[in-house]
C-alpha cells in the first residue's frame, strides 16, 4: 500500500476546512479553486490503496497494517465529508457521492485509543466491533452507545442527523455533554465557558 500521498493530503484538508469556512472571502475563493486539484489527489490516494479494504476485512492484519489502513479510509471519509458539507452550506443540496458509499472505517473509541498492539488487541476484545459502513451508516450505530463512538462517527452522525439527536442520545449525562461541546439544560447550543 503506496502512502506517499496520505499526510500530503491530510494537511491539505485541514487547511481546506479552515479556508473552506472562513469569512474571509479570497480564503474561501482560493480554497474552492484548490478543490478540484484535491479532489484528484483523493482519486490518486484512493486508486493507490485499493488494497486498503482488503486488508480491514481480514482478522489476521496486523496493528501497524490496520492504523494504515484505517487512516486512508478516513482520509477519504473526509475528503467527501467536507466537499459535501460546504456544497450544502453554500448551495443548499446535496448529491451523495458513491464514492463514500462504498467506504467504512472502525468507529470504536476504545480501538483508537489504543497506544500499543496489545491495547488494540484488548480492546478488539473487550467490545463488539464497530465497523461504520457509510452506506448504512444509520444502521451501523444501532445498538452503540454514544460513548462507544469515536470522533469521526459523532462528526457524520451531527453532519447527518443535527445537533439534537447527540443531544437526546447524551440525555442528561454532563460527562457526555461536556465531551462533544454542549450544555445540559434548555440551550443545548450554548457552549461552555
Amino acid at each position: 500500500m503506496n502512502l506517499d500521498l496520505l499526510p500530503s493530503i491530510q494537511a491539505i484538508l485541514i487547511y481546506q476546512s479552515m479556508r473552506l469556512f472562513s469569512d474571509d472571502s479570497s480564503q474561501k475563493i482560493q480554497a474552492e479553486q484548490n478543490a478540484k486539484s484535491l479532489a484528484r489527489w483523493v482519486d490518486i490516494l484512493r486508486a493507490q490503496t485499493a488494497d486498503a479494504s482488503s486488508i480491514l476485512s481480514k482478522s489476521g492484519h496486523g496493528w501497524k497494517d490496520w492504523v494504515r489502513a484505517e487512516s486512508v479510509q478516513r482520509t477519504m471519509v473526509f475528503a467527501d465529508l467536507l466537499d459535501s458539507i460546504y456544497t450544502f452550506l453554500e448551495f443548499g443540496w446535496y448529491q451523495p457521492s458513491s464514492k463514500i458509499a462504498k467506504l467504512s472505517f472502525a468507529g470504536q473509541e476504545a480501538i483508537w485509543n489504543a497506544r500499543s498492539m496489545t491495547e488494540w488487541h484488548e480492546a478488539r476484545k473487550q467490545k463488539a466491533w464497530l465497523r461504520m459502513e457509510m452506506s448504512r451508516f444509520r444502521d451501523s450505530i444501532k445498538g452503540a452507545s454514544l460513548n462507544q463512538i469515536e470522533e469521526l462517527g459523532i462528526i457524520i452522525l451531527v453532519s447527518y442527523e443535527g445537533v439534537e439527536v447527540l443531544r437526546e442520545w447524551a440525555g442528561d449525562d454532563k460527562s457526555l455533554l461536556e465531551k462533544w461541546g454542549l450544555r445540559s439544560g434548555a440551550d443545548m447550543f450554548s457552549w461552555p465557558n
